[in-house]
């Protein structure tokens, strides 16, 4: 691919067909304002940018260019090769037939054209950090996403399972119980089974026992067993309610968790809903600025058209003698100003974006924060209940307690007919009964306890490897993140270093971009020591000039196959001698360099001059 030629049409200054051929080496793009520079730089932008980065680019196509059906164009021959593409406007942005003339345009876009609009060249004439573009060129923030996602994720499954552990010891204490209680009974049924007969004919030879202490001592039997009965009950609603009690406590600290980082979540949800609309109104004036822009903009384009055509000397618009030097500049003004706002919108559409994401989880921890609250509600109900019951298990084993008391006296008048051995055996007896009775109710309860929690903690595992597996992928994820940009910054600084060592710029020692702050710094002699330099020293030529350098070497690194590398007049004319050097160098390593130069008024045409770089 020796020469390219590049056809354009209805793309910003060019309303009818023009051809350009771009030769292998330096392109010097030379022509006054208004006469088509930009454009063509505009031209190839369009020819690689992907669909969905068009949105904002309606404005590229020529002034004439109303009718709905128009169409631009962008055509690339080379020797082997013919690549196409046509635009149509569509509500201010572009409608594209035909892919990309590049696979990854739009971040070959952000590396290969050194143009105002650049974000790295923004980021570094403001001397501010260049971390959103090293994440966006390395893809790293992808990760920085993910290291989020799973850290949400861990979160929440720590929470649930945090409350799976709490019902898996109570399960374990359950089993403990339930163990004790089961081997009581045993030693109990075993005594039972140990105590001689009781010889019923002797007690009424001997008359002294009778039928009336017979049925007495039965109901008091029956009674010592439904006693015996009920505080198994009680004892088993005691300890249901010191788990609810546990529940509760668990309960309130998750809401009290959540209020104490968002105590007053509603407000937090109305004052980012507020930000949100704030930002969504000023997003709005931009955009009708921007729209006022684009208006003057195409207003002072038709005149600079109409003064070609029909070598009109007054000014269509306001009736005023036309200064092309005053207009050439009022166009290069608003096409600024329109770059500008397009950044601006660009950037709070992100902010809006952010806070909207924002808004998001703080309606998912409120909608969280209700289904706790719920929760608790239900738990505080069941202990109610659970309260209500104990009650009435107490009255009931007051009352049954009266009778026994009325019972045990009555007895006693008729122990005196009994032997005291039968009497003593009688009592142990139903003392053992009544204690296997009570304990089998325990049991009772406690297995149904048991197998409600086994239940309930069946999720338990299947949480306890998603945790493993969430910290296991957060750890890789982290690392990864950290790999990534470290890489990225390392092959940053050794390309940057390398370029500036064989330009020979002596000013610089060395140029490093710290992996923490992911800001530029520069190490420059003083009396022969090296000192360190934070970007903000440096003036607006020299922070250029390392943005530059910094663009070639991510050229380098990630689009070493990409034709094209753009050096717009506004970028170069800061420091000319520097971008000399700068030019051929890239002259050596990439197939077309550009170049747009400014020409006298007097040039009523667009030119393109070759240059062979030096070796």
């Amino acid at each position: 691919m020796s020469e390219l030629k590049i056809t354009i049409q209805n793309i910003g200054a060019f309303d009818t067909q023009k051809a350009f051929t771009l030769k292998k080496g330096i392109n010097i793009i030379k022509a006054p304002n208004a006469l088509g520079k930009t454009s063509l730089i505009k031209a190839l932008e369009l020819a690689i940018l992907p669909e969905e980065e068009l949105q904002d680019k309606g404005h590229y196509m020529h002034l004439f260019a109303t009718d709905p059906l128009a169409t631009a164009t962008v055509s690339i021959l080379s020797k082997d090769k013919t690549w196409g593409r046509k635009f149509r406007r569509s509500n201010g942005s572009l409608l594209a037939v035909g892919e990309p003339f590049y696979e990854n345009g739009g971040k070959a876009f952000m590396v290969c054209f050194a143009v105002p609009e650049n974000e790295l060249i923004n980021l570094m004439i403001r001397g501010e950090s260049i971390k959103s573009y090293i994440e966006d060129i390395s893809d790293s923030h992808y990760y920085d996403l993910a290291v989020k996602f799973l850290k949400d994720e861990k979160e929440r499954s720590l929470q649930k399972l945090q409350y799976y552990r709490d019902r898996l010891f109570l399960l374990d204490e359950l089993k403990g119980r339930m163990e004790s209680e089961q081997k009581g009974l045993e030693e109990l049924k075993t005594k039972l089974d140990s105590l001689p007969p009781i010889d019923h004919e002797m007690l009424v030879r001997q008359k002294k026992i009778t039928t009336e202490y017979e049925e007495k001592y039965r109901s008091l039997s029956e009674i010592k067993r439904r006693l015996g009965e009920l505080k198994g009950q009680f004892e088993e609603i005691n300890h249901t309610i010191t788990d609810l009690e546990k529940r509760i406590t668990s309960q309130d600290a998750l809401i009290k968790d959540i209020e104490k980082q968002h105590p007053i979540i509603d407000a937090e949800i109305e004052e980012t809903e507020a930000k949100i609309n704030s930002m969504e109104s000023q997003l709005n004036k931009l955009i009708t600025e921007q729209g006022y822009v684009e208006d003057q903009l195409n207003i002072a384009r038709e005149v600079v058209v109409k003064r070609q055509q029909y070598k009109d000397q007054i000014c269509h618009a306001c009736g005023r003698p036309l200064d092309p030097e005053h207009l050439a500049k009022r166009i290069d003004y608003l096409t600024s100003r329109y770059t500008e706002l397009g950044v601006e919108i660009k950037k709070l559409q992100g902010s809006i974006e952010t806070l909207k994401a924002s808004k998001r989880a703080l309606e998912e921890r409120k909608q969280r924060l209700m289904s706790y609250k719920d929760i608790l509600r239900e738990y505080k109900s069941q202990l109610q209940e659970q309260e209500r019951k104990k009650e009435q298990t107490e009255q009931k084993i007051f009352k049954l307690e009266k009778e026994k008391e009325n019972l045990e006296l009555e007895l006693k008048k008729l122990e005196q007919t009994i032997d005291k051995q039968v009497k003593e055996l009688l009592d142990l007896r139903t003392t053992l009964e009544v204690d296997i009775e009570t304990r089998r109710s325990r049991i009772k309860a406690l297995q149904a306890r048991i197998e409600e929690l086994t239940e309930e903690i069946k999720p338990a595992e299947k949480l306890e490897k998603r945790v493993l597996f969430l910290e296991k992928a957060l750890d890789h994820m982290e690392k990864r993140a950290k790999e990534v940009v470290t890489a990225v910054i390392k092959r940053f600084n050794e390309r940057v270093n390398e370029i500036f060592n064989i330009l020979r710029f002596k000013d610089f020692h060395k140029i490093e971009i710290d992996d923490v702050n992911f800001k530029v710094h520069v190490y420059r002699s003083r009396d022969g020591q090296i000192i360190k330099f934070p970007l903000e020293a440096l003036s607006t030529s020299e922070r250029i000039t390392l943005a530059v350098a910094l663009l070639i070497a991510g050229k380098h690194e990630y689009f070493p196959d990409f034709p094209f590398f753009v050096l717009d007049e506004l970028v170069t004319s800061y420091d000319p001698t520097r971008f000399q050097k700068l030019i051929q160098y890239l002259g050596n390593v990439t197939d077309y360099v550009i170049v747009t130069s400014l020409a006298p008024e007097e040039e009523q045409e667009l030119r393109i001059e070759y240059a062979k770089p030096s070796v």
